[in-house]
């Protein structure tokens, strides 16, 4: 959505911050995808979406699992039961990958290099096309994302932890660096 609205109005978009974003590859390079292959199992089930399938694609999206709270499961699933299935079941991601170079704003991308839901050559191809873009790939950015918190939130904690720090502080020395 946010690629989408500053291709369409840049002149509203100062600069963007994305995590992992959709639109930037294939349908079928989303369908190698285990988060989506599990996301669309639950979609097409014959039962539909259940609280199992919601606990089973959320457990994909954060590295550590026990950070899901039923509270989210809860209120995800009482949105989904709620959406007429055809809206689910119809819903389309748009193709931005051959748009990108027209971004012309600062952009920085974080990317989780081991992300189950966006492949990572989204990342690539924003790195590629965007001259204004910093691409960070992190090991483990789902489980800096599943510890928000109120004082500080995930990004936060992803960019105070040592080894990040300690990578950015490098980037930034040496920017003229291939990293």
């Amino acid at each position: 959505m946010a690629i989408w609205f500053a291709l369409e109005c840049p002149e509203r978009v100062e600069r963007l911050v994305l995590m992992a974003p959709g639109g930037l590859s294939t349908r079928e390079e989303y369908m190698e995808m285990e988060g989506i292959r599990t996301m669309m199992a639950g979609l097409y089930s014959d039962e539909g979406v259940t609280p199992d399938s919601i606990r089973r694609t959320f457990e994909l999206q954060l590295f550590d699992a026990s950070q899901i709270t039923q509270q989210t499961l809860d209120e995800r699933y009482a949105i989904a039961k709620d959406q007429p299935s055809h809206v689910l079941k119809s819903l389309r991601v748009p193709a931005l990958q051959d748009e990108l170079h027209r971004l012309e704003m600062p952009i920085l991308a974080l990317w989780g290099k081991d992300d189950k839901f966006c492949p990572v050559s989204g990342a690539r191809r924003i790195a590629e096309q965007c001259p204004q873009a910093e691409v960070l790939l992190i090991d483990m950015l789902r489980a800096h994302a599943g510890r928000a918190t109120e004082e500080g939130g995930w990004l936060l904690a992803a960019l105070a932890d040592p080894k990040i720090g300690a990578a950015l502080a490098a980037m930034h020395a040496d920017p003229g660096r291939d990293w």
